[in-house]
């Protein structure tokens, strides 16, 4: 019921498309690229596109996306180009994202494994010495740019947000979740 596309980036030739780049330059069009801080646009839940279906609780089966088994020692089904994002515990609206593959238990769980001394593993743990759950957006099905900027290397304590939407070269539009 959900088309899935694999293997986006599994090419210099197709991130060379992608970045607008030759083959020989994907490195230095990526590099170029990143650093740019462009403030996100933030719209109404009514106009994003993202709220068309919803569902909460019981209503939730994560199995009703398309998560694969793509390897005969995989675990289980995952969510292969899943963006994790989480926000930072600091004053405003401070988000860190990162490509995951998550790894779908049950209709209703998920495992992801983080690396330890990156950004959402950090993020993790301030949650649980806080003894809070740490909150946790999976989004998948973006454009291909978007997934580029959102797993760029960026500074502890700094929006990944900002520096997608300045990948992008235009503000990234979000909503409240």
């Amino acid at each position: 019921k959900i088309p899935v596309v694999t293997n986006m980036f599994a090419s210099r030739r197709r991130c060379a498309q992608m970045l607008g780049a030759s083959v020989e330059g994907v490195a230095a069009a990526y590099t170029q690229r990143l650093g740019r801080v462009v403030e996100p646009l933030y719209v109404e839940p009514k106009e994003a596109p993202i709220k068309q279906v919803i569902r909460r609780g019981a209503d939730v089966d994560l199995f009703t996306l398309p998560v694969l088994t793509h390897h005969a020692w995989d675990a289980g089904p995952y969510i292969t180009a899943g963006m994790v994002t989480m926000r930072w515990q600091v004053e405003g609206h401070v988000y860190n994202t990162g490509l995951y593959r998550c790894y779908v238990k049950e209709p209703r769980r998920m495992g992801i494994f983080l690396s330890p001394g990156k950004h959402n593993w950090h993020m993790v743990r301030e949650s649980g010495a806080k003894g809070e759950a740490a909150r946790v957006i999976v989004w998948i099905g973006h454009h291909p740019e978007v997934y580029f900027g959102a797993q760029a290397r960026n500074p502890f304590f700094q929006d990944d947000y900002s520096f997608t939407s300045g990948f992008i070269g235009e503000p990234l539009r979000l909503t409240a979740s």
